[in-house]
């Protein structure tokens, strides 16, 4: 009796969850928009321990300087990224992009990226930032946007 119980109530639960559920389709993820800077890391290391250094300490300074920016994918398929950077005019780059089956493409460069409705988490390595140095091993700049 006990079992037959359990049974109906774990039934009558899964019915009342079922109901609940909401029957319109999900929305395909949509890059089309502004995206708000919130956050610039980077991941360092080369052969030569004075040049990883320096290279931490140059884009430590980036990062400190960074008073805000934007990034907006168009419909028609162009961007425009603008950061501001303290006491400088801001740095205005126009591109065009693909986004494809979750692929996305900027100026013919598949880029490393976390997409929700929410945040656009942007990676990029050195060759795709014209940043190639022999002694480089890694080099990953990670930039994060929210709506």
């Amino acid at each position: 009796m006990r079992k037959l119980f359990f049974i109906s109530i774990l039934a009558c639960s899964t019915l009342f969850l079922k109901s609940c559920n909401n029957d319109e389709p999900e929305q395909p993820l949509s890059i089309v928009g502004t995206w708000h800077f919130e956050s610039f890391n980077f991941n360092i290391t080369t052969s030569d321990p004075q040049f990883t250094l320096e290279l931490r300490e140059m884009f430590r300074l980036i990062q400190i300087s960074i008073d805000g920016g934007t990034i907006v994918f168009r419909e028609n398929g162009t961007y425009t990224e603008t950061m501001h950077f303290l006491g400088q005019p801001p740095d205005i780059w126009n591109g065009v992009y693909s986004w494809s089956n979750g692929i996305l493409s900027m100026d013919g460069q598949i880029i490393s990226h976390d997409l929700t409705n929410e945040r656009l988490t942007l990676r990029l390595s050195a060759r795709q930032m014209e940043f190639e140095d022999p002694r480089i091993q890694t080099f990953i700049v990670t930039t994060t946007y929210t709506r």
